[in-house]
């Protein structure tokens, strides 16, 4: 009897241990979260492509030779692209404690930590 409730006692430390480990690697920076912000930004695109236009041509000796001009064609077009950047947030708790908040939130130009 007294060795089954050690077992039990165990286990359900085991358990505990396991669950408070996890939601400690799930808050990721601390108090923080990081969420995957993303927008669409739009530029333009241009395309050059050459074009050779033969003629023809009057050569010493009165004789006709055939030649080419190059010229480019330039074509332009509306291209879009979707960003994705992480974004931290911080629980407000966690940004009262100013001494912990940089050492638990990565900082950068989208923390908000």
């Amino acid at each position: 009897m007294r060795r089954g409730g050690w077992l039990w006692t165990m286990g359900l430390a085991m358990v505990l241990a396991a669950t408070s480990i996890e939601s400690f690697s799930s808050s990721r920076c601390g108090g923080c979260s990081m969420e995957m912000r993303s927008h669409t930004i739009s530029y333009l695109a241009s395309r050059v492509q050459p074009v050779h236009q033969p003629y023809l041509t009057l050569c010493p000796g009165n004789r006709l030779c055939s030649t080419y001009r190059t010229t480019y064609k330039v074509g332009h077009r509306q291209v879009y692209q979707k960003i994705s950047r992480p974004e931290y947030v911080c629980a407000p708790e966690w940004k009262r404690r100013s001494v912990f908040s940089r050492l638990g939130c990565p900082t950068g130009a989208f923390s908000f930590c």
